[in-house]
């Protein structure tokens, strides 16, 4: 097993981080309108689907509550079971487009 995971085509956004806005990308994301352009998948009431823009795997997605947090634990009991119920979706449609 290698000691550094090591994905050259992540350098340009390596070498970007910290420039432009002070709004952390999962903020920023939704606001974009361009749900395509910005891989957003899903949009629920209170939480997103989103694919990673510079996956190590096919079909890495990830689910973000709108509302920004340090924690799970910090989430409302209806951000909660919309992050957890998306989380779910996701891996149903996940598996239905891979079929693993």
């Amino acid at each position: 097993m290698p000691e550094q995971l090591w994905a050259p085509w992540r350098l340009q956004y390596v070498s970007s981080a910290g420039q432009g806005s002070s709004k952390g990308l999962f903020l920023r994301l939704p606001e974009s309108g361009d749900d395509r352009a910005s891989y957003i998948l899903h949009r629920g009431a209170l939480a997103f689907a989103v694919l990673n823009a510079y996956p190590y795997t096919s079909g890495h997605t990830m689910v973000v509550p709108y509302r920004q947090c340090a924690s799970l634990t910090d989430l409302s009991p209806d951000e909660l079971a919309e992050t957890a119920g998306l989380v779910a979706d996701v891996v149903r449609w996940i598996d239905g487009a891979f079929q693993p």
